[in-house]
């Protein structure tokens, strides 16, 4: 059984812990939320696809997004193993007066964290602010054993600010000018490599790009990130090539490969298993018997 754990932080704020795993089915997201209400989510452990609408995205460790809240289109969650996650939602209607100046006093606003959203999508990825991935690996349900309601409810405010403070599609100026260099090239170098996957980059092209060493760019994203910059590279392109896979029967797996920088079937198909677990063609049918 899903096991979900309901944190009111203020009113008309509110945090879902999720853990779910693959025998337990699809979990609705937007259960019991307004139409319109904003949801922040992340994944700490496992990986599940999220459905919104007609989109359908693979969700792995250490993504974010935010969502515009429709329960008319099905919004769910299906675990494809183990996963932990955290969800905050934000109803504009539902803000009492206090909260609403809580929110006012930390520069937050429902306007500002719609604006973070693509016109017409009703979702955006938040991949661009360390900030804001920081502050979500804090609220990791592994710690709140050590957490006090008061500190939690700062670091929910933590999250919904860093997030405001992001530009769609650039970094936040308040993070240019607080973080560390090796943070900087971090980012640098992410920002890069979700740019035209059909032209893969290597690590002395990410290096200039960044205006650093080689050696400087790998150091860099490991603190940062935690992973190396080839893992994060390959796990970003193959989920985006899953994705494809999973909306587009008429995809080849070769095309897919393609449009991700593969240009060997071999090669692409032992990252897609590494990264997934299975063979590609295994994943598309897997997939296509859940929406059956």
């Amino acid at each position: 059984m899903s096991q979900e754990r309901h944190i009111p932080v203020f009113e008309g704020v509110t945090t879902r812990i999720v853990r779910l795993r693959p025998s337990d089915g699809p979990v609705s997201m937007a259960r019991d939320l307004p139409g319109g209400s904003l949801l922040v989510g992340g994944c700490w452990r496992g990986m599940c696809t999220l459905r919104h609408g007609a989109l359908r995205l693979l969700v792995a460790p250490g993504d974010l997004c935010l969502l515009v809240a429709r329960p008319s289109l099905g919004e769910e969650l299906v675990a494809l193993d183990d996963f932990e996650g955290l969800f905050v939602s934000l109803s504009a209607e539902g803000l009492s007066e206090q909260t609403h100046a809580v929110l006012v006093a930390f520069d937050v606003s429902p306007q500002d964290l719609l604006a973070r959203i693509p016109a017409g999508t009703g979702f955006s990825w938040l991949t661009e602010c360390p900030r804001v991935a920081h502050a979500m690996c804090e609220m990791d349900i592994r710690s709140m054993g050590r957490m006090g309601a008061g500190a939690y409810r700062l670091k929910t405010i933590e999250l919904l600010h860093a997030i405001c403070q992001a530009s769609p599609g650039e970094r936040c100026d308040c993070c240019a000018s607080t973080l560390a260099a090796h943070e900087d090239i971090a980012c640098r170098a992410q920002r890069a490599m979700t740019q035209n996957l059909r032209l893969p980059k290597t690590i002395d092209g990410l290096a200039g790009e960044c205006h650093t060493s080689p050696t400087v760019l790998k150091q860099s994203f490991r603190e940062v990130f935690g992973v190396s910059v080839y893992q994060w590279y390959r796990s970003y392109r193959i989920r985006r090539a899953a994705e494809m896979l999973s909306a587009d029967s008429r995809l080849t797996v070769s095309e897919a490969a393609a449009a991700v920088g593969y240009s060997s079937h071999s090669k692409f198909s032992r990252a897609f298993g590494a990264v997934i677990g299975e063979t590609p063609s295994a994943w598309r049918a897997r997939v296509a018997v859940g929406e059956r």
